[in-house]
């Protein structure tokens, strides 16, 4: 009888093991004429991260997900610590208590490689990647990566979402070309991630009814941070990556009554730094508490009093909906590659195992029912990877500004489909 150490299923290279994607990638290179040479030099650096993501980043993404390595409020003391954490209150504390949110280090090394790797600059690096392809090399390494980030992959669907926020909106505007900069810098001490405020207490996908959040204007410019022209106060229900630097959020806005605005038109969109300039944890932002969550329970997610937040107005006044939509856009394609990441991590070990276990005389996978089971995985992988690398190829084109009206047609169809299909897919794989 083979040992349990012999039939642990094991990771092979991401890149090299998987065939499909090679295939994949190679062929949304060919349609770009002229590209060989971006081709070659791609394929080298997926080659390495692929090897990268098997080894380093699947043992740091293990690690994050133990119980050990869970997000801690815990008090600070020390005077640099207090100026660095954040304020907690709760109805038993003196009010204030400051408190210092932890994470795990192998948290903060995914930081580090995923600003090292380029995995939100990559996309912007249109030079780089032959314009328009640039999307479809971001999600090929994204796919290699998410199923062993330890779902670090989940700040930087936010962070790449409001990195193109602030491409789209920041023209001119030197606050979010400075934030743009950080976004896609690959220094990891000057990388940040982003957050997306926008559940709360009320829920649910009408965010023009459930947004209670309301901006006042600044009185002049904020004396403490001269770039914002609001202040926000509201509550933010489920505020995920928390250890983020900046956030995007909706808020609403007041007529010139002073009545606040009801319904989709009384929202604007708002850009909020957590930190100021010294690293400092704004005192205006409140940290309630820590949600318990049943997963994802890695990532830091918090309830957040907002109580007076200097904020600066992005874009029209009453369109924040339709601005934050290119932000969300981009997540619900980052889900996409997400959900086709982990049905490839699926089939990789399911097939893996089948080779090594035998039962009745045979091995797993020469018996008829576990091979049908193996191939419907391979199956569901494959088209799920191949529809959404389609959506993301489309994606890069209508970035780079070569994307026919047809492409962009097709794009917009193909963005919510994405994100419902390879959803439903991965839970019938999991399952």
């Amino acid at each position: 009888m083979a040992d349990a150490g012999s039939m642990r299923p094991s990771l092979t290279h991401c890149w090299l093991g998987d065939a499909f994607l090679r295939d994949t990638v190679a062929a949304y290179f060919s349609r770009v004429p002229g590209t060989e040479k971006a081709a070659l030099r791609g394929f080298r650096e997926l080659e390495d991260w692929g090897w990268r993501c098997a080894t380093e980043v699947h043992e740091l993404g293990r690690e994050a997900g133990l119980p050990d390595s869970e997000p801690k409020l815990v008090p600070s003391a020390a005077r640099d610590e207090r100026e660095s954490a954040w304020r907690k209150v709760n109805p038993v504390d003196d009010g204030g208590a400051r408190m210092e949110l932890r994470t795990s280090d192998a948290w903060k090394a995914l930081h580090r490689i995923a600003a090292e790797e380029g995995l939100v600059a990559s996309a912007f690096e249109r030079d780089r990647h032959a314009g328009g392809l640039s999307r479809a090399f971001q999600f090929a390494k994204l796919f290699m990566f998410n199923a062993s980030s330890g779902l670090y992959s989940c700040p930087l669907a936010m962070t790449d979402g409001a990195a193109r926020l602030c491409e789209v909106m920041g023209a001119g505007d030197p606050v979010l070309a400075s934030a743009h900069g950080h976004l896609l810098s690959r220094n990891p001490d000057e990388f940040w991630s982003s957050g997306q405020w926008m559940t709360e207490i009320n829920g649910g996908s009408d965010v023009g009814a459930g947004t209670e959040t309301f901006s006042e204007p600044a009185s002049g410019l904020c004396a403490a941070d001269g770039w914002a022209d609001s202040l926000l106060f509201g509550y933010k229900w489920f505020s995920s990556a928390t250890d983020a630097r900046m956030a995007f959020t909706l808020a609403r806005e007041r007529n010139e009554g002073g009545e606040l605005i009801q319904g989709t038109r009384g929202l604007s969109l708002f850009y909020v730094e957590v930190r100021d300039a010294a690293g400092r944890v704004r005192d205006t932002i409140r940290l309630m508490r820590l949600k318990g969550k049943l997963g994802t329970r890695q990532l830091p997610t918090a309830e957040l009093e907002l109580v007076g937040v200097p904020a600066k107005r992005v874009g029209e006044r009453g369109r924040g909906i339709a601005h934050i939509a290119e932000m969300m856009n981009i997540t619900r394609l980052h889900n996409s590659i997400t959900a086709c990441s982990y049905m490839r991590r699926v089939a990789v070990l399911t097939l893996d195992y089948a080779l090594r276990r035998s039962v009745f005389g045979r091995r797993l996978v020469d018996q008829p029912l576990a091979r049908s089971n193996l191939a419907h995985f391979e199956c569901h992988a494959r088209a799920s990877l191949a529809l959404t690398m389609e959506a993301a190829f489309l994606l890069g084109r209508k970035e780079a500004h070569s994307a026919s009206a047809e492409e962009l047609g097709l794009l917009r169809v193909l963005t919510p489909l994405c994100k419902l299909y390879t959803a439903k897919q991965v839970v019938w794989c999991a399952s």
